[in-house]
Protein backbone atom coordinates (compact mmCIF):
# COMPACT_ATOMS: atom_id res chain seq x y z
CA UNK A 1 0.00 0.00 0.00
CA UNK A 2 1.45 3.73 -0.87
CA UNK A 3 0.89 6.34 1.29
CA UNK A 4 0.16 9.87 0.55
CA UNK A 5 3.20 11.59 1.63
CA UNK A 6 1.88 15.26 0.33
CA UNK A 7 -1.11 15.05 2.13
CA UNK A 8 -0.52 16.27 5.76
CA UNK A 9 -3.04 15.57 7.65
CA UNK A 10 -3.67 11.71 6.53
CA UNK A 11 0.66 11.93 7.65
CA UNK A 12 -0.64 13.25 10.75
CA UNK A 13 -3.41 10.66 11.55
CA UNK A 14 -0.71 7.62 9.83
CA UNK A 15 2.09 8.53 12.61
CA UNK A 16 0.90 7.07 15.79
CA UNK A 17 0.00 4.14 14.15
CA UNK A 18 3.96 3.48 14.29
CA UNK A 19 4.68 4.64 18.01
CA UNK A 20 4.15 2.38 21.14
CA UNK A 21 4.73 2.46 24.68
CA UNK A 22 5.86 6.04 26.32
CA UNK A 23 6.07 7.18 22.74
CA UNK A 24 2.36 6.42 22.18
CA UNK A 25 1.47 8.17 25.56
CA UNK A 26 3.20 11.10 24.84
CA UNK A 27 1.55 11.78 21.48
CA UNK A 28 -1.95 11.16 23.50
CA UNK A 29 -0.80 13.60 25.74
CA UNK A 30 -0.30 16.03 23.04
CA UNK A 31 -2.62 19.24 23.43
CA UNK A 32 -5.21 19.48 21.21
CA UNK A 33 -4.96 22.03 18.03
CA UNK A 34 -1.24 22.18 19.48
CA UNK A 35 0.34 20.53 15.84
CA UNK A 36 -0.99 22.41 12.71
CA UNK A 37 1.56 20.28 10.40
CA UNK A 38 3.17 17.26 10.16
CA UNK A 39 6.47 18.81 9.86
CA UNK A 40 5.84 20.54 13.65
CA UNK A 41 5.10 17.10 14.73
CA UNK A 42 7.86 15.80 13.51
CA UNK A 43 10.08 18.62 14.88
CA UNK A 44 8.02 18.23 18.35
CA UNK A 45 8.98 14.16 18.39
CA UNK A 46 12.64 14.85 17.53
CA UNK A 47 13.00 17.68 20.30
CA UNK A 48 11.14 15.23 22.60
CA UNK A 49 13.38 12.08 22.33
CA UNK A 50 16.31 13.09 20.94
CA UNK A 51 18.33 13.37 23.68
CA UNK A 52 17.50 9.60 24.13
CA UNK A 53 19.86 8.75 21.20
CA UNK A 54 23.47 7.07 22.34
CA UNK A 55 25.73 9.10 20.88
CA UNK A 56 28.73 7.17 18.64
CA UNK A 57 31.25 5.77 20.16
CA UNK A 58 34.69 5.10 18.91
CA UNK A 59 37.06 2.29 18.67
CA UNK A 60 38.81 2.76 21.40
CA UNK A 61 35.94 1.93 23.68
CA UNK A 62 36.10 -1.58 22.92
CA UNK A 63 39.42 -1.49 23.97
CA UNK A 64 38.69 0.22 26.87
CA UNK A 65 36.17 -2.92 27.49
CA UNK A 66 36.98 -5.21 30.66
CA UNK A 67 34.65 -8.45 31.21
CA UNK A 68 33.97 -7.73 35.03
CA UNK A 69 35.53 -10.89 37.77
CA UNK A 70 31.91 -11.91 38.16
CA UNK A 71 30.07 -11.26 34.85
CA UNK A 72 29.27 -14.36 32.64
CA UNK A 73 30.61 -14.72 29.19
CA UNK A 74 26.96 -14.57 27.68
CA UNK A 75 26.27 -11.20 29.86
CA UNK A 76 29.41 -9.82 28.86
CA UNK A 77 29.24 -10.63 24.90
CA UNK A 78 25.64 -9.02 25.01
CA UNK A 79 27.34 -6.06 26.38
CA UNK A 80 30.41 -6.01 24.37
CA UNK A 81 27.81 -6.41 20.97
CA UNK A 82 26.03 -3.41 22.21
CA UNK A 83 28.55 -1.04 22.46
CA UNK A 84 30.40 -2.51 19.28
CA UNK A 85 26.93 -2.04 17.49
CA UNK A 86 27.56 1.97 18.61
CA UNK A 87 31.27 2.00 17.16
CA UNK A 88 30.99 3.12 13.46
CA UNK A 89 33.24 1.39 10.96
CA UNK A 90 34.56 -1.56 13.20
CA UNK A 91 36.55 -4.07 11.00
CA UNK A 92 35.37 -7.89 12.49
CA UNK A 93 39.10 -8.69 13.12
CA UNK A 94 39.39 -5.63 15.42
CA UNK A 95 36.53 -6.51 17.61
CA UNK A 96 37.85 -9.84 17.98
CA UNK A 97 40.88 -8.74 19.11
CA UNK A 98 39.13 -6.18 21.34
CA UNK A 99 36.88 -8.76 23.01
CA UNK A 100 39.99 -11.23 23.57
CA UNK A 101 41.76 -8.45 25.10
CA UNK A 102 38.59 -7.79 27.05
CA UNK A 103 37.56 -11.07 28.32
CA UNK A 104 38.97 -11.80 32.12
CA UNK A 105 42.57 -13.01 32.21
CA UNK A 106 43.38 -16.78 32.89
CA UNK A 107 39.95 -18.00 31.66
CA UNK A 108 40.20 -21.25 29.33
CA UNK A 109 38.67 -19.21 26.27
CA UNK A 110 40.88 -16.38 26.98
CA UNK A 111 43.93 -18.76 27.02
CA UNK A 112 42.93 -20.68 23.61
CA UNK A 113 41.92 -17.62 21.81
CA UNK A 114 45.37 -15.68 22.24
CA UNK A 115 48.28 -16.50 19.57
CA UNK A 116 51.54 -18.58 21.90
CA UNK A 117 54.38 -16.91 22.58
CA UNK A 118 56.39 -20.17 22.75
CA UNK A 119 59.80 -20.57 20.51
CA UNK A 120 59.57 -22.62 17.48
CA UNK A 121 62.33 -24.77 16.03
CA UNK A 122 61.97 -26.18 12.50
CA UNK A 123 64.20 -27.44 9.52
CA UNK A 124 63.99 -25.25 6.10
CA UNK A 125 65.74 -25.55 2.92
CA UNK A 126 67.70 -22.17 1.62
CA UNK A 127 68.62 -22.14 -1.84
CA UNK A 128 68.89 -26.02 -2.12
CA UNK A 129 70.89 -26.62 1.21
CA UNK A 130 68.96 -27.82 4.72
CA UNK A 131 69.16 -25.65 7.47
CA UNK A 132 68.09 -27.56 10.55
CA UNK A 133 67.61 -26.02 13.41
CA UNK A 134 65.81 -22.68 12.46
CA UNK A 135 65.00 -20.88 15.72
CA UNK A 136 61.51 -18.71 15.21
CA UNK A 137 60.61 -16.77 18.22
CA UNK A 138 57.63 -14.55 17.62
CA UNK A 139 58.41 -11.72 19.34
CA UNK A 140 60.74 -11.00 16.26
CA UNK A 141 61.90 -12.11 13.05
CA UNK A 142 63.69 -15.26 12.00
CA UNK A 143 66.71 -15.77 13.32
CA UNK A 144 69.52 -18.14 11.75
CA UNK A 145 72.20 -19.49 14.12
CA UNK A 146 75.55 -19.79 12.08
CA UNK A 147 76.72 -23.39 13.07
CA UNK A 148 80.18 -23.36 14.79
CA UNK A 149 78.12 -20.73 17.17
CA UNK A 150 75.27 -23.87 17.65
CA UNK A 151 78.52 -26.04 18.21
CA UNK A 152 79.83 -24.03 21.08
CA UNK A 153 76.09 -24.72 22.92
CA UNK A 154 77.54 -28.19 22.92
CA UNK A 155 73.69 -29.43 22.13
CA UNK A 156 73.55 -33.44 21.34
CA UNK A 157 72.64 -33.48 17.72
CA UNK A 158 69.69 -36.26 16.97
Amino acid sequence: MALNTENDSLMCKCFPTSLAGLALNWFKNLPRGSVDSFRSLCDRFISQYYGNKHPAKDILSLFTMKQHDDERLQAFLTRFNLTKSMVIECHPSTAVQAFILAMTRGTPLRTSLIPHKDPLVISLTVAECLVSRVLIDPGSSVNVMPRDTFDGLEIKQD
